[in-house]
């Protein structure tokens, strides 16, 4: 082989070996979906789940289920859970009015998604109600869940 001809060999094996291992890493690195693809599938409007979640809860990735046309899962810590129902958003609901209607203690804040409302349902069950482009997220939980641990799941949201 002459120089020019290994010169040639070794800039094309570098490249190549450049590529395995970038796409090793790109796959190794990314997030994986735990959305079952036979709910994905299912669902006509678009899913969310969360990714960094405060350090004592876990996605509990086992309870993803469909059924009525909502997709549900639990985020939990021992025996803390909160339940996360995501439907289709309806199109004829004024989410502002049942926001003041049904939630006491009523707080906004921002998402990557869209505007969240945050409240007491009942005296004893913290809600959170993130309304995005296309479909109704909403987290609920009697346990002793703070409204920041709440707001940081919501925040944590990315899209299937």
């Amino acid at each position: 082989m002459t120089m020019i001809r290994r010169q040639k060999f070794l800039l094309i094996a570098c490249a190549a070996l450049t590529l395995i291992i970038a796409g090793i890493t790109w796959v190794w690195l990314r997030p994986h979906d735990p959305i079952p693809t036979d709910i994905r599938q299912s669902a006509n409007f678009s899913l969310y789940y969360p990714t960094k979640l405060p350090k004592d809860l876990m996605l509990d990735k086992g309870s993803f289920s469909y059924g009525n046309k909502v997709v549900a899962f639990v985020v939990k810590s021992g025996d803390k859970k909160i339940f996360v129902t995501e439907q289709a958003k309806p199109a004829d609901f004024n989410f502002e009015q049942f926001y003041q209607d049904k939630l006491d203690e009523s707080t906004e804040f921002t998402t990557t998604y869209g505007k969240a409302a945050s409240g007491t349902v009942n005296q004893n069950t913290r809600v959170v109600s993130l309304v995005t482009n296309g479909t109704w997220v909403f987290l609920n939980t009697m346990s002793d869940v703070s409204f920041d641990q709440l707001e940081v799941i919501t925040k944590a949201l990315v899209k299937s």
